[in-house]
Parts: C-alpha cells; structure tokens; sequence
C-alpha cells in the first residue's frame, strides 16, 4: 500500500464514524470507530504517521510496544509514597478511550501482551 493510503486510513480513525443504534433492543450497536493496522517496508515513515497522529488528536496517546508493559498498555497498581496507599494508575488505551491509541513496534511485543490487546479489543467491540 501506498504511503496516501497510510495515511487516509488514519486521517479516518483520527475522524471517527457515527454509531449505529438499532431500534430493536435486542441487537448491539454498531460502533462508528475503526481499528486500523499500518503494516509495511521499513523507511516508509509508519512511525512518523502515528506520531503525528497522536499529536493531532484531542486524546491521542502514542506508545512503542516493545517498551511497554502490560500494565503500561491497561492500568497499573502503585503505592502513593505519600499515604502508602494503593491506586489505580491509568495506560495507554485507557487515557486514549474515546480518542486514538497508536501502538508502534506491535509485532516486537511479547505474544502475552498481542493476546490481551486482542481481547481488550473484543471487549471494546461489544459496549
């Protein structure tokens, strides 16, 4: 694919859909957002394109997968030094909700951390 295709699909996840309700209450709506995959030769600039990406978008979060943890990607339980108390610290994905999370290096991510962003991503599908 061709670099203007690289970046048309992501120009339409930056954009978003509309949301399709159905009016019988037994079917789950159809999200209007798109999950796109840049896959291609080294050199091409994919990583420069997510960047941008991110910067652009009110709630863009851009992570490189071969740094990240699995709680880097979802949520992570730290002590506040302070009151040595536990709290939930937001990832990537979750300070992303609602805008785009551009996860670079997807492929030098352990297989562990693919399976549970596949399945966060199935999760996602069915609100």
């Amino acid at each position: 694919m061709h670099v203007s295709g690289f970046s048309a699909g992501i120009t339409l996840a930056l954009f978003g859909g509309v949301q399709k309700n159905s009016m019988d209450r037994n079917k789950v709506p159809v999200r209007g957002d798109i999950h796109i995959v840049v896959v291609g030769d080294p050199g091409l600039g994919k990583s420069q394109l997510l960047q941008a990406a991110a910067a652009v978008s009110p709630r863009g979060i851009y992570t490189c997968g071969n740094t990240t943890t699995r709680a880097g990607l979802t949520v992570a339980v730290v002590k506040d030094p302070m009151t040595n108390d536990f709290a939930f610290e937001a990832g990537a994905m979750i300070l992303a909700d609602g805008g785009l999370c551009c996860i670079d290096e997807f492929d030098k991510m352990s297989a562990e951390h693919q399976v549970l962003q596949v399945f966060l991503t199935l999760c996602e599908s069915f609100p």
